[in-house]
């Protein structure tokens, strides 16, 4: 953003100077190097988000299959509670998870 900030100060005198490929193709390459950055954290992003909601998944099954065989022992009622702690708990970590990884990223660029 400061590349582009000064080059529109000093745009009188690139145009003086017959500079303009330069900084076009500087503007370029950092805008290059920006979308690259981008594009590889929302790809990580991404694949931590996959891997979160395939846990989540088995989590869940895991859950429902423990209050299935313990269907003497523990009643609807527990077993219906249970199921609907572990679906917020899971959507909870979810969201800290990746609460965790902005703040991180946040952090990261100072």
């Amino acid at each position: 953003m400061s590349h582009v900030s000064a080059t529109l100060s000093g745009l009188t005198t690139i145009r003086a100077n017959n500079q303009i490929d330069v900084y076009e193709k500087k503007h370029y390459l950092s805008r290059d190097d920006h979308t690259r950055c981008w594009m590889l954290f929302h790809a990580a992003s991404r694949w931590l988000s996959l891997r979160l909601d395939s846990l989540t998944v088995v989590i869940s099954i895991v859950a429902t299959f423990v209050l299935v065989a313990l269907k003497d022992t523990v009643g609807a009622n527990v077993a219906g509670l249970a199921l609907v702690y572990v679906n917020n708990m899971i959507g909870g970590v979810q969201w800290m998870v990746r609460q965790y990884t902005e703040n991180r990223k946040h952090d990261d660029r100072h």
